[in-house]
C-alpha cells in the first residue's frame, strides 16, 4: 500500500523565539537613519524588482522617503551590475553624504556614462523605470505592504 506524500510528512511546531528573531531581523520597518541608494536589476531572477516598490512603501510610511533613491538596471542577473554602474552609484552616494546633493536616477545614469571610459562594463541604468506594485507579482500578504 502506498502512503500519500502528506501522510509521510512530519510537521513540527515552530520555535517562538526563532520566529521572533527572524521577524526582528527580517521585517522591513522603513527606518533609514542614513542616505540609501538601492540598485536593482529589472530582470533579477532571484529577487523580483517589485520588492523595491514594497520597500519604498515601508520607507515612505516611516517618513524616510527623502533618504532613499532607487535606480534600476536591465541586467539579467542578481548583483550583476558592471563596475561602471556600481561606481556611479557609489560616487552619487558619497556626494550625497559629503555635500548633501541628493542624486536623481538620471544623474546616476549620466555619471555611469562618464565612468564608462575608466571602468569596464556597460551602463544599463533605466532612469525612468518604476517597478509595478508588489501585489502584481505576489498576492499573498500584499495587503500588508504600505501603498505609496
Amino acid at each position: 500500500m502506498m502512503l500519500s506524500l502528506t501522510a509521510a510528512l512530519r510537521v513540527f511546531a515552530a520555535d517562538p523565539s526563532a520566529i521572533a528573531a527572524l521577524k526582528a531581523d527580517g521585517e522591513p520597518t522603513g527606518a533609514l537613519p542614513i542616505p540609501v541608494i538601492s540598485v536593482h536589476s529589472i530582470n533579477d531572477p532571484q529577487v523580483a524588482v517589485e520588492v523595491q516598490s514594497a520597500f519604498r512603501g515601508y520607507v515612505e510610511a516611516a517618513g524616510n522617503g527623502d533618504r532613499l533613491v532607487q535606480v534600476f538596471t536591465d541586467e539579467n542577473a542578481h548583483s550583476g551590475q558592471s563596475a561602471s554602474e556600481v561606481s556611479a552609484a557609489y560616487d552619487a552616494l558619497m556626494q550625497w553624504i559629503d555635500k548633501g546633493i541628493k542624486p536623481t536616477p538620471q544623474a546616476i545614469a549620466a555619471r555611469c556614462g562618464e565612468l564608462g571610459t575608466t571602468f569596464e562594463g556597460p551602463c544599463r541604468y533605466q532612469p525612468t523605470f518604476t517597478p509595478k506594485p508588489y501585489n502584481t507579482r505576489y498576492a499573498r500578504g500584499a495587503a500588508e505592504v504600505p501603498v505609496r
